[in-house]
């Protein structure tokens, strides 16, 4: 479950998380998934705001006056009361470079894991075998000592019934971490070949009924929760209210939408505490209705 769903090398990260998190959701067969796919909550919210996108950021600093100064690729500067980073741990690092000494400590020792997903577009709902009468899977963990190269397959019309149009499949392949550095520079048509041909040991008729494949490469695929960094992750949530805040799942070190989401909630309460109890209390009970 680590190293398929996380990408995880389970001699790095720490057990709590994932462990935490199968409480919580009383499982693996817990786990529930988004209708209309994982970008469905932040298009949501993007339905409420004015978005702009294409636009890369450069460098993020705290202002004289209290305030943040973004400063663009294209030379563009905007001035905000605040600013949150909702990035990766390390990119955030990156832009945000004079961030303040008791913040860096566990931006610095939060690291990622990589991953590699083949999303296969198939002519038909492929399944791995199973016993007969058991519900219809939609995922095949490979332990590392089965294979070492493919983490596992998804069989994403089974997740969810839209995934893919009627009476055809969408079937994603997923790297092992050796797989991953040795194919995450490798062209497109290497990557899907070298995992075919390993996947096809599980679903035979993957291969026949292939139509076209995506190669989707996550160079920060999930926070890799160290030791490290759990040991530092109380001292951070501890620290003092600032202009410029951090959301994603990383700030809580589980790898999950929901704690991106708890993520983004306790940014906002941070952000709006500065401009006074009257003002935060509104704002923040209607975002989590």
């Amino acid at each position: 479950a680590a190293s398929t769903g996380w990408a995880w090398d389970t001699r790095r990260s720490c057990v709590a998380p994932l462990v935490a998190t199968m409480v919580a959701t009383r499982g693996l067969h817990g786990w529930r998934t988004y209708r209309d796919g994982m970008d469905s909550l932040a298009r949501k919210v993007a339905d409420r705001l004015t978005v702009h996108t294409g636009r890369a950021v450069q460098e993020v600093t705290e202002s004289p006056d209290g305030g943040v100064r973004l400063v663009f690729t294209d030379g563009h500067v905007v001035t905000a009361r605040e600013a949150v980073l909702a990035v990766p741990a390390p990119v955030a690092r990156k832009l945000y470079p004079s961030a303040p000494a008791d913040e860096l400590p566990f931006l610095d020792a939060t690291s990622y894991s990589r991953m590699i997903r083949v999303t296969c577009l198939v002519d038909r709902p492929l399944a791995v075998r199973q016993s007969r009468g058991t519900k219809k899977v939609y995922a095949l963990l490979i332990p590392e000592k089965e294979d070492g190269y493919l983490a596992g397959l998804t069989f994403e019309h089974f997740k969810a019934a839209n995934r893919a149009p009627r009476g055809q499949g969408l079937v994603s392949m997923l790297t092992a971490a050796r797989a991953t550095d040795e194919l995450m520079d490798r062209s497109d048509e290497e990557v899907v070949e070298a995992l075919l041909g390993r996947a096809t040991t599980y679903v035979p008729e993957l291969r026949s009924a292939l139509r076209r494949a995506y190669v989707h490469r996550f160079p920060y695929a999930a926070p890799e929760a160290t030791p490290d960094a759990l040991r530092l992750q109380g001292a951070f949530l501890d620290r003092p209210v600032r202009a410029v805040e951090f959301a994603g799942d990383w700030v809580f070190q589980r790898p999950t939408s929901e704690a991106a989401v708890q993520a983004g909630e306790l940014a906002a309460e941070r952000i709006l505490s500065r401009r006074g109890p009257a003002v935060a209390e509104g704002p923040v009970r209607t975002a989590r209705s």
